[in-house]
């Protein structure tokens, strides 16, 4: 059997309800429903340079990493919100992290 996003809602409010708390509002779930900002390592190569581009254009926020801001702008672009950072250099890391909910690898892909 499937249910409605109606039902779901319905069941959710009564939930609430029976328990004495507010049930979130439509805006509420759509805001929380929102993709975070997503790191991308190994944004200048093949595979990092077709993933920002698909997560920007599903409205994904994208912050692209790389060692090179030169090079990022050169190969891929200056549209992108890119970070410098290197993996293999831990202190660069923090930066580059601020803010992010999910993170992607593609280093070596």
């Amino acid at each position: 059997m499937l249910w409605s996003r109606q039902v779901i809602v319905g069941l959710a409010v009564l939930f609430f309800a029976a328990f004495g708390m507010t049930a979130p509002s439509l805006a509420q779930e759509e805001e929380a429903a929102k993709p975070g900002l997503t790191l991308v390592a190994g944004a200048t190569g093949n595979t990092g340079r077709r993933l920002i581009a698909a997560l920007k254009a599903q409205g994904i926020p994208v912050r692209a990493m790389t060692r090179s801001l030169e090079n990022a702008h050169e190969k891929v672009g200056t549209e992108y919100d890119w970070v410098v950072a290197d993996v293999t250099d831990i202190s660069t890391l923090p930066a580059a992290l601020d803010g992010v909910e999910n993170v992607i690898s593609t280093l070596g892909s």
